[in-house]
C-alpha cells in the first residue's frame, strides 16, 4: 500500500468507529443485510472524506484522489473479510451515485444501497440518517486531523 494514503485509508476502511457500531445495531437481526450495509458504509466514507478534507483545507488534485481510491480499492480487495467484500468497482459505482447529490438525496441513496429501507424493522432507522451522516463526517474530520 502506498504510505501516502495509509492514514486516509485507515479512516475509511474500518468498522471500529461509531458508524460501524450503529449499523451493527440497526441490522443485528439481519446479518446478511448487515454485511451489505457495512460495505456501503465504507463506500459512503470514501465519498464523504472528500468534503471532510476540503473542510480541513487539505486539497488534493484529481490525480491524487484517483491514487487514493486505487490504493483504497486494493486494500479492500486484499482484505475481503475485513472490508465486507468491498471492491474497487463497487466503490466506483457508489461514488458515482453519491457524487453531486444534495444531502437528502445522499441519505436516500445510502438507505437504498445499504438496504436500510428494505424492511419494516430497518425503515424505522432511516430518520436517524441525518445524525448518522453528521456524526460520520465529524469523526472523519477528527481522525484526519491527527
Amino acid at each position: 500500500m502506498d504510505n501516502k494514503w495509509k492514514d486516509m485509508i485507515s479512516v475509511v476502511d474500518t468498522m471500529g468507529d461509531w458508524g460501524g457500531y450503529q449499523i451493527y445495531e440497526w441490522f443485528k437481526l439481519f446479518p446478511e443485510q448487515r454485511e451489505t450495509a457495512l460495505r456501503e458504509y465504507i463506500y459512503l466514507k470514501a465519498h464523504l472524506i472528500r468534503g471532510c478534507m476540503a473542510m480541513l483545507k487539505q486539497h488534493l488534485s484529481l490525480e491524487e484522489w484517483n491514487g487514493f481510491y486505487l490504493a483504497l480499492g486494493r486494500q479492500m480487495e486484499d482484505t475481503p473479510d475485513y472490508s465486507y467484500g468491498a471492491t474497487y468497482d463497487g466503490m466506483m459505482e457508489a461514488l458515482h451515485s453519491y457524487e453531486g447529490q444534495d444531502l437528502a438525496r445522499q441519505k436516500a441513496i445510502f438507505a437504498k444501497r445499504s438496504t436500510l429501507d428494505s424492511t419494516v424493522y430497518s425503515r424505522q432507522f432511516v430518520k436517524d440518517l441525518t445524525n448518522f451522516f453528521s456524526r460520520t463526517q465529524a469523526e472523519l474530520r477528527k481522525s484526519l486531523r491527527k
